[in-house]
């Protein structure tokens, strides 16, 4: 095959400067972000607009999805249409992780992120962000104290919710509301919230109910997987009807077509990549944007170093054989190990296809929390991408 229209344009320095767009490891940078129309479409005509004075109050969201299905991209691509909107709302995005220690180390780590977000909104008189500097929240068990600089408020409740509720009312009341300014919250990983206290969304969905009483434009976005709300629905119906529901599924082969190009585009790489190869790596990937990252990231590479105008299935194929160690190398031997002798058993039963017998019900659900199966339908499960069911068989022989 001739190179001739990329190796010109190296030699002329053209695409010196060109950085390859993917990257599996991190959440796409919002220029890169494609696909999601239909999520991206309820943002702008229900949930942002819900938050406007006028509305009947705002609405919620669970992001619901399985590992490396592009929630967190997701939020970002959430936070530049917040920006895009006439009266862009304050969007406060907040990972949740057991880091915090406890449900009440968050819940002051959210207060703090939403004051560093009220600041950053344009249109403050200069008063009031003088006014916002000098709020503080103090924390000390087991009392809660609300402070405004040197002076102290009326003590309050010593729990976590009287502590989210008191806080985000008194900064609405005395601060967002007048200014006609309004904010979203957005919880990523949730679940992990729910490690720390079992009683998490069951707190956080009473107390921004309560909140909805007094007209507060507070908007909750949650996300987390796909079986989030299971283990609370027996004892909190209300905390799943709460959210509306946006569970993501795998790439089509028009999103895979979008995921792959778009990238390329942005950066404007002299790279083309044939319907076919798209074809390729959605059937390889099986439309899991992490594993189309991934393998674009390494073919682009290859790319790059090969001077390719041109990405076919040949160059795929070609690629292939290292592509596929490097996913071994650096994730799948990683998750078997993670795995214990046991739920490898498990593990290569599901990948064979072999009966797995009675009992090992507490080993399937330890296998969920670690993203390496799911559940079907009761007592049905499958390992969580097909490229590491291969790497498992492998494994046995």
């Amino acid at each position: 095959m001739q190179a001739c229209g990329l190796f010109q344009l190296f030699q002329e320095g053209a695409v010196v400067s060109m950085v390859n767009p993917f990257n599996p490891y991190y959440p796409a940078e919002a220029a890169f972000f494609a696909n999601r129309r239909r999520e991206q479409e309820w943002f702008r005509r229900g949930l942002l607009p819900s938050l406007r004075p006028e509305s009947a109050g705002p609405w919620n969201a669970a992001i619901l999805g399985p590992w490396g299905i592009g929630k967190s991209s997701l939020v970002r691509r959430l936070r530049e249409l917040a920006r895009e909107t006439e009266v862009p709302p304050g969007v406060v995005v907040v990972g949740c992780t057991t880091g915090y220690g406890s449900l009440l180390g968050f819940t002051r780590s959210l207060i703090g992120s939403m004051k560093e977000e009220m600041l950053s909104l344009a249109g403050w008189s200069e008063a009031v962000r003088t006014e916002l500097e000098r709020w503080s929240v103090q924390i000390q068990l087991p009392g809660v104290a609300l402070r405004r600089g040197q002076r102290q408020a009326p003590e309050e409740a010593a729990n976590v919710a009287e502590l989210l509720r008191s806080t985000l009312r008194r900064y609405w009341e005395q601060i967002l509301e007048p200014a006609g300014k309004t904010l979203l919250f957005v919880l990523d990983d949730a679940d992990l919230l729910q490690v720390m206290d079992p009683n998490a969304l069951m707190i956080l969905r009473a107390v921004f109910q309560d909140l909805h009483m007094y007209r507060a434009r507070y908007g909750l976005v949650i996300t987390g997987p796909s079986n989030l709300f299971g283990e609370v629905r027996e004892v909190a119906e209300p905390v799943t009807r709460f959210f509306e529901h946006l569970p993501l599924r795998e790439f089509d082969l028009d999103d895979t077509t979008d995921a792959v190009r778009h990238p390329l585009q942005q950066v404007h790489a002299p790279i083309r990549v044939s319907d076919e190869a798209v074809g390729w790596v959605w059937e390889q990937s099986h439309g899991h944007p992490y594993f189309v990252a991934f393998i674009m990231r390494d073919v682009v590479d290859e790319a790059m170093k090969q001077k390719w105008d041109r990405i076919d299935i040949e160059h795929l194929q070609k690629c292939w054989p290292y592509v596929s160690a490097h996913l071994e190398t650096e994730k799948f031997l990683a998750e078997w190990t993670y795995a214990t002798p046991a739920e490898r058993q498990i593990l290569q039963a599901l990948a064979t296809g072999k009966h797995i017998g009675e009992g090992k019900s507490a080993l399937m659900s330890r296998l969920v929390r670690k993203n390496l199966i799911y559940r079907i339908e009761r007592g049905q499960y499958a390992i969580y991408h097909p490229l590491f069911a291969e790497f498992v068989r492998n494994q046995a022989e």
